[in-house]
């Protein structure tokens, strides 16, 4: 009986923390419209890191991949007004940065 009301309870707290994360990005993206600054340090500190392996991956030059990685998060800032949350703003951020990869490949494919 005591295991099952433990295992009730694990549930429970895995379904809030779960809600949790999903309303904090909400929550960060409201406050970044309103142009809260502390919600913007705080998105890119959330995301900065998993933003720039992706870049590292794909574009094989730490410096590159830097510079990728920024510009991801500014095309992100600068649509943010028409940004719907959805609950996948991290793979709204690959997309961008998938994109920004492909066309630095591109690029370094003509020269």
């Amino acid at each position: 009986m005591q295991s099952c009301e433990s295992f009730r309870r694990l549930h429970f707290l895995s379904t809030i923390l779960f809600y949790l994360a999903l309303t904090n990005d909400f929550l960060l993206i409201r406050k970044m419209k309103q142009g809260d600054d502390n919600a913007f340090d705080l998105f890119v500190h959330k995301y900065y890191q998993e933003i720039l392996s992706y870049c590292h991956h794909h574009c094989f030059d730490k410096t590159y991949a830097e510079d990728l990685t920024q510009e991801t998060f500014i095309r992100f800032f600068t649509r943010l007004p028409d940004y719907h949350y959805k609950g996948k703003t991290l793979n709204y951020l690959y997309t961008i940065a998938g994109n920004l990869c492909k066309d630095y490949l591109k690029k370094t494919k003509e020269i």
